[in-house]
């Protein structure tokens, strides 16, 4: 989490950075994985350490892992390392 939620269609301030970062990385091949939704689905104030202290939590740390864990499984590329390491 870069900034408090904006509001509106473009969740978080930080939305327009990752957009561009998101594409830079497909123009080099390079997957991925924008956590935002998975952010926007619970209250911002629950993801800061505290009220004035908008560092990510535990809870928004778990999100960001759980996410990774599913993209890595669905996107295959888990798999792919595994496979060269053998």
């Amino acid at each position: 989490m870069i900034a408090e939620a904006a509001g509106g269609e473009d969740g978080y301030v930080s939305h327009g950075a990752f957009e561009l970062v998101k594409a830079a990385c497909a123009e080099r091949g390079i997957p991925s994985l924008d956590p935002e939704p998975a952010f926007l689905r619970v209250s911002d104030a629950k993801l800061h350490v505290r009220p004035r202290d908008v560092r990510a939590n535990a809870r928004a740390h778990r999100i960001v892992a759980e996410e990774t864990d599913r993209w890595l499984a669905s996107s295959g590329l888990l798999a792919r390392a595994l496979e060269r390491l053998e």
